[in-house]
């Protein structure tokens, strides 16, 4: 009951503003309003979308901690293990971003689509109340709520389009999921030198000696791993490219908006539009 009474309360005291005070108080609580179920949406998704990745983010680390703990013998050039794994650690570093940079976008996407299907449901029954009674028959306080989430909505469809959320989120996770497909192969590549299987060949043990011996060779194995880190460098200076498009094209001016507000408002205008109940 005394939450009833402070309610009404409060809505008796709304009713003695003048019109300017109720407008502000208006379009100020439906802006405050679809803030907080936009970042409440976003704090939601959050945490499910870390959920949903878990296997992937845990499938990660499990390849990363074999690529660490491998032992890559460079035969007497222990540059080649520390640039192998180097290679690695960029490749984490940097699939590390896309997929914060993704999870940002689809936050925002998400809580954006949200909050438009929240805005299109209310809209919708004020729109019909306006049409039924007219633009002119209508409260102050009811026309200012409608243009209030109509502004709010064009709002949000321009920070969806101007910013690219949708495009941003998908591109960057397919960066992601390239360099997780990256270090699977380097996973493997470094398993196979962890084989300790050195190309071999006839040499002799002194230039005296008269018999060949079956030794490693050495320069050999050092031009493979060369090609192999040039391989790595190639395949990630492919991918390097930081993904962030803003569509510029999609950016409304002012008398644009007020020609969409004028529109909606001039829906309700006529009489002739009225709906029988």
């Amino acid at each position: 009951m005394k939450l009833l009474d402070g309610i009404k309360s409060m809505y008796n005291r709304y009713l003695g503003f003048s019109q300017s005070v109720k407008a502000f108080l208006t379009v100020g609580g439906t802006y405050m309003l679809m803030l907080i179920f936009f970042l409440l949406i976003r704090t939601f998704i959050a945490s499910k979308s870390q959920d949903l990745m878990t296997s992937y983010n845990n499938s990660n680390d499990v390849i990363g901690k074999n690529i660490n703990t491998a032992k890559i013998s460079g035969l007497g050039n222990d540059n080649y293990p520390r640039i192998l794994k180097m290679q690695e650690e960029v490749v984490n570093l940097r699939r590390n971003h896309h997929y914060k940079l993704a999870m940002t976008f689809f936050k925002n996407y998400y809580g954006v689509t949200v909050c438009l299907m929240i805005i299109s449901c209310i809209g919708g029954l004020i729109l019909f109340v306006l049409v039924n009674r007219g633009w002119a028959g209508s409260s102050y306080t009811l026309k200012v709520l409608f243009l209030a989430l109509a502004s709010t909505a064009i709002f949000l469809s321009l920070f969806t389009g101007v910013f690219s959320q949708q495009k941003n989120f998908e591109e960057n996770m397919l960066r992601y999921m390239d360099y997780t497909k990256t270090e699977l192969i380097f996973s493997q590549q470094i398993s196979e030198l962890s084989k300790q299987d050195y190309p071999m060949s006839w040499k002799k043990s002194s230039p005296l000696a008269k018999d060949s011996v079956w030794v490693i060779d050495t320069l050999n194995y050092h031009k493979s791993l060369d090609t192999l880190v040039a391989k790595n460098n190639a395949v990630i200076n492919k991918m390097t490219n930081y993904i962030f498009s803003i569509d510029a094209d999609k950016m409304r001016s002012m008398t644009q908006v007020y020609k969409e507000l004028l529109d909606l408002k001039s829906m309700g205008k006529s009489d002739s539009t009225k709906i029988p109940l």
